[in-house]
């Protein structure tokens, strides 16, 4: 079953609120000493919505309960949790039992709800014209550490994503759960071989340059690659999962 989404709800609000994240878990990450300080300044939405499928609603997992109490779950507002017993392996995509993504319960809520706690599984295909721009300086250290610098711009397009999703609804706690599964070795209808983000362009911007520093603009460019692609696995990838917070 498909499912219609109104994509213009996508407004600048929230790209503000992602390009915070993107440059607070860069501000971790140990990058190359070509590189000098590095930020994301601008997202693009586009304009093409993404292909989303509703495959099945179950009960919610007990994989995304991790407090054991209310107080405890003050703690974990706006954090990332970790869901699953497995977490070693993560690439089926199918709700089940025996599967290694949240498990089906058939407990029933501990206290009535207007809005019943539920799992929803979907399945996204999304290639795209979204854009993220990202400022950083190339250092050139010869003859001496920072002895020149040259600013670059770079920018991601050409975004393909083919994922499922797994959203777990807890309406008790008002707190609904994300998390994407990687594809599915055993499913027929994907290849294996790929990855959620199936595909990322980064294109660079810069002045007149010899060849020496166009090697190491290369090297920025899959820096930037590797760091989204490891982003997405740490923070949103199963078992990894991102809870928000329902207002009230």
């Amino acid at each position: 079953m498909s499912v219609d989404i109104d994509y213009t709800k996508l407004d600048q609000t929230l790209a503000d609120s992602l390009l915070t994240i993107l440059n607070e878990r860069l501000s971790d990450m140990q990058k190359p000493s070509i590189l000098g300080h590095i930020e994301f300044t601008e997202l693009s939405w586009g304009d093409i919505p993404p292909d989303i499928e509703l495959e099945e609603i179950t009960d919610l997992s007990a994989d995304f309960d991790e407090s054991g109490s209310e107080d405890e779950q003050e703690e974990l507002e706006g954090e990332d949790g970790e869901g699953g017993e497995d977490k070693k392996d993560h690439r089926d995509g199918d709700i089940q039992k025996d599967a290694q993504t949240p498990s089906q319960t058939t407990s029933p809520p501990k206290k009535p709800s207007t809005i019943p706690n539920m799992q929803i599984q979907l399945r996204i295909t999304h290639e795209s014209d979204m854009r993220l721009t990202l400022l950083t300086n190339l250092l050139i250290n010869f003859p001496s550490p920072g002895f020149m610098s040259l600013p670059v711009k770079l920018t991601v397009r050409g975004i393909v994503l083919h994922s499922k999703a797994v959203i777990g609804i807890d309406s008790l706690k008002r707190q609904v759960h994300l998390s994407l599964v990687e594809p599915n070795a055993e499913d027929e209808d994907e290849d294996s071989h790929n990855h959620i983000l199936q595909s990322l362009i980064v294109e660079s911007e810069i002045g007149d340059v010899d060849r020496h520093t166009l090697k190491n603009v290369r090297k920025v460019e899959n820096f930037v690659l590797e760091y989204l692609r490891s982003l997405l696995s740490n923070e949103i990838v199963w078992p990894n999962y991102h809870t928000f917070i329902l207002g009230e």
